[in-house]
């Protein structure tokens, strides 16, 4: 069995409609993927805790 990995990244100003894209794409694609992640890049934490807390959740899902 071949592991696939997909991301799609949703980038633009501010005010600019992401969200809303965001929330009509998921609609129509979530039972394409296993899981999906909704995360805010505003007031993010560092690149290491974001991809640590990312393994966590992913962990407990098998």
């Amino acid at each position: 069995m071949e592991n696939r990995t997909r991301l799609i990244s949703i980038l633009g100003l501010s005010g600019s409609g992401k969200s809303a894209i965001a929330l009509q794409l998921i609609q129509h694609i979530q039972y394409e993927f296993d899981c999906i992640i909704w995360r805010s890049l505003r007031n993010a934490p560092p690149l290491q805790t974001l991809q640590t807390d990312i393994i966590k959740f992913l962990s407990q899902q098998q």
